[in-house]
């Protein structure tokens, strides 16, 4: 077994990541063309390669020492872990948005009935509404927002 164990985010974070790794003198070369290996080794070094929502379950279950993974991960979810450092990459923006000709007292849940907004983080949303004191049907999706307020199947997106 290795020394170390890293989990690494597949997907537009694995690239930055790799080159952090690199930089600070981790030999990433079986990371630059993994295949479709999800544990893949190096001299010091074993990586496993995860969907980004499921790294810190790896770091906080012990089967990982450390892992990388974005902000949005780590709001949205309930670790018990430490964030040791913000590498500036991946950069994101929670944006709470609906079609431009909707009322703009519905946005702001004015209109008596109950606000509906889609969003892939249910906690990050709710918390943002409660901070604004607004109440709203959380539905969870995995993907293409914008499809909600466009089918009536939610108000807004987050």
């Amino acid at each position: 077994m290795s020394a170390l164990r890293i989990a690494v985010p597949k997907g537009s974070l694995l690239g930055p990541v790799t080159d952090r790794l690199a930089a600070a003198g981790f030999d990433v070369s079986p990371l630059k063309s993994p295949g479709r290996r999800l544990l893949v080794e190096s001299e010091r070094v074993e990586y496993i390669v995860a969907r980004a929502t499921d790294v810190p379950t790896y770091v906080e279950w012990g089967a990982a020492d450390l892992g990388f993974v974005g902000s949005d991960v780590l709001m949205e979810g309930d670790f018990d872990l430490f964030e040791l450092l913000d590498l500036g990459v991946g950069k994101c923006k929670f944006v709470r948005a609906a079609p431009v000709e909707r009322d703009a007292g519905r946005m702001n849940g004015a209109s008596g009935s109950p606000l509906t907004i889609a969003t892939k983080y249910p906690n990050v949303a709710a918390a943002h509404l409660a901070r604004r004191g607004l109440q709203a049907e959380i539905i969870k999706l995995y993907g293409s927002m914008e499809l909600a307020p466009l089918t009536g199947l939610a108000d807004q997106i987050i």
